[in-house]
């Protein structure tokens, strides 16, 4: 009775913890929204607000409410969201670039800086197999300065002219897909004054390196809007549609083909497919139909030394690769499988090359084991051995051996058997441990990289120095 006594008084001497701010609400306005078969009541419809640029001051101040309710609700956590952002931080190397890759007498890369949050985009002259040394690195696209005094930057895409001498990229200073097309003069690193805004990321060029087709985004959905044609030097309100899809569910993108003679427009759905070509020597031309839809067919077309290489899924759900004529691409009839469809594995993605085609695919194995399998390395104290055994599940039992006291005096033999509860309880709250004699090694290789005693069990020769280990 005294325990519990103590146990009151002491609970009702304590500070009383602040009450969480109410959440904003937002205004009901009934609307009545009429369709085709029926009629709705949409409270909310007030908040819907589709012009590009202003918004509305009532929204603004809801929106600005909700944000300073979210702000006040998670104050408390300020410094953990603090401390989280630190530990990534320090498990990012800040200073990696992408590996180089070869365009037409060009090595092309992006590389990171110490301490900056965006990318440089560089390119190199070289042969296809490796840069020049004694060529001078150009820098083609600062994004830290590009995103100096934005609230949002990203860059969509960029594409390179074909002989070289011009860049055009797109980019988004809102966070809503919303870019802007812009065009360097890669001679001079001056921008041009051609710029169509409200575009989405992809981008093409024609051969003749001053025809670019883009894809104007559309204003409500956000998503793929018509395919337009610009001339450089001339105003974007002389730009020419050159496509649009009807069907508003389906997705428009843009691209190349890998031998570079056509300009690409695909159309996709999450059950079909459709692929449009535009010969990239004469731009102005009508985009013809290379595969068109068929219900429940997906494909991906690419072109190459004279044929169109297809992956589909007609007659093979795994997908199978064929070749087909240049001038007949969707006749079956001319059709040679390349790749057939097969059970086991499935194509996920293929890229045509000079040298042949490269397949992604993604093996659909199982194996069932019928009777113990042993393997053996090494003998005495250095033997090592591994056991396979006929099981219905998936279960796993291993032991660690280190000769270290630490090590060996907790008997650290362990029997996993594969289910959710088991997961959550024996591997999700695993930890990472290592020995001290081995760190400098690491993080002189650029390893273990926000690795610490709060975040792994480290033991030197003769115990674990975690508080908590």
């Amino acid at each position: 009775m005294l325990m519990f006594s103590a146990a009151v008084q002491t609970q009702s001497q304590a500070a009383p913890s602040p009450l969480p701010p109410a959440p904003p609400k937002a205004a009901e306005v009934p609307h009545v929204v009429k369709g085709p078969q029926s009629q709705r009541v949409d409270e909310y419809h007030w908040m819907r607000d589709d012009h590009p640029s202003a918004k509305r001051a009532e929204i603004m101040r809801h929106l600005q409410a909700e944000n300073d309710y979210t702000a006040a609700v998670l104050a408390p956590l300020q410094a953990l969201q603090d401390r989280l952002v630190q530990e990534m931080r320090s498990r990012v190397k800040d200073d990696e670039n992408t590996p180089p890759a070869y365009n037409d007498g060009w090595w092309y890369w992006r590389e990171f800086k110490s301490g900056q949050e965006y990318a440089l985009l560089k390119r190199q002259r070289g042969s296809r197999q490796a840069p020049d040394a004694r060529a001078g690195q150009q820098l083609l696209l600062d994004q830290n300065q590009r995103a100096s005094g934005q609230p949002y930057y990203s860059v969509g895409s960029y594409a390179i002219s074909p002989n070289g001498q011009l860049m055009a990229w797109t980019e988004d200073t809102a966070g809503r897909r919303i870019h802007t097309l812009r065009i360097r003069d890669l001679r001079t690193g001056q921008d041009l004054p051609d710029q169509v805004s409200g575009v989405l990321e992809d981008l093409a060029w024609a051969a003749d390196n001053k025809t670019l087709f883009y894809i104007q985004q559309d204003r409500v959905t956000l998503q793929s809007g018509p395919v337009f044609r610009h001339q450089l030097g001339t105003p974007a309100t002389a730009d020419v549609k050159v496509f649009e899809e009807a069907d508003k569910t389906l997705f428009v993108g843009l691209g190349h083909s890998a031998s570079r003679r056509y300009v690409l427009i695909t159309i996709a759905g999450s059950d079909t497919n459709e692929t449009r070509a535009i010969d990239s020597r004469q731009p102005h031309a009508a985009p013809r139909v290379v595969l068109k839809r068929r219900d429940k067919v997906r494909h991906t077309a690419d072109h190459l030394a004279g044929r169109w290489v297809i992956q589909t899924n007609e007659d093979a759900p795994n997908f199978r690769l064929v070749a087909a004529p240049q001038r007949a691409p969707d006749d079956r009839r001319l059709w040679r499988t390349l790749v057939p469809g097969r059970a086991q594995t499935t194509i996920e993605r293929f890229a045509l090359m000079d040298a042949g085609i490269a397949l992604q695919e993604a093996p659909r194995r199982f194996i069932r084991l019928l009777d113990t399998v042993e393997v053996r390395q090494g003998s005495g104290d250095a033997e090592k051995w591994a056991r396979l055994e006929p099981y219905h599940g998936y279960k796993l039992s291993f032991e660690i051996d280190f000769d270290h006291p630490a090590v060996d005096s907790t008997g650290q033999r362990v029997v996993f058997d594969m289910s959710t509860d088991s997961y959550s309880k024996d591997i999700a709250r695993a930890r990472t441990f290592g020995f001290t004699k081995d760190v400098e090694m690491m993080r002189a290789n650029g390893l273990a990289l926000g690795g610490g005693l709060d975040n792994a069990i480290v033991m030197d020769d003769y115990k674990v120095l975690n508080a908590d280990g």
